[in-house]
């Protein structure tokens, strides 16, 4: 499932891109997400706590940077989540491009996410998309 979100920030792209390479940071924007640990330069462990419809989850998540071309303006991150109670699990590659506008930069996230098992029926398509409507990334 592909997920998109856009917004601009009245910042400049060094500022933002400075920003996306402090991934503790980036965690700390997304509803539901807490930074667990630090496994190394370009890996994190965080815990996601979501409601799919009826159902509360907490997910345990690897964050690994894979990617981050300061020229282009891209990152790219993976991750990969267990459900606690073993109702499944979901892994996503994240991609992040900033963009100079006028008043700032405007951030485009695209999500390449994969779920699997009850997490997977749960969280149909429409679901995901309105919660990520639903959560503006503050910066």
């Amino acid at each position: 499932m592909q997920v998109q979100n856009a917004f601009e920030v009245a910042q400049s792209s060094d500022a933002v891109w400075d920003l996306l390479m402090d991934v503790p940071q980036v965690v700390s924007c997304v509803p539901g997400a807490t930074l667990l640990d630090t496994v190394g330069e370009d890996r994190w462990n965080a815990e996601l706590r979501v409601q799919l419809g009826p159902m509360a989850m907490v997910f345990d998540s690897e964050v690994t940077r894979v990617e981050a071309d300061r020229g282009a303006g891209t990152v790219r991150l993976a991750v990969k989540a267990r459900e606690r109670n073993g109702r499944g699990g979901a892994s996503a590659e994240i991609r992040s491009e900033l963009m100079e506008v006028a008043d700032g930069t405007r951030v485009t996230v695209e999500t390449d996410m994969r779920l699997q098992g009850a997490v997977a029926r749960i969280g149909r398509s429409e679901i995901i998309e309105d919660r990520s409507e639903e959560h503006k990334y503050e910066l």
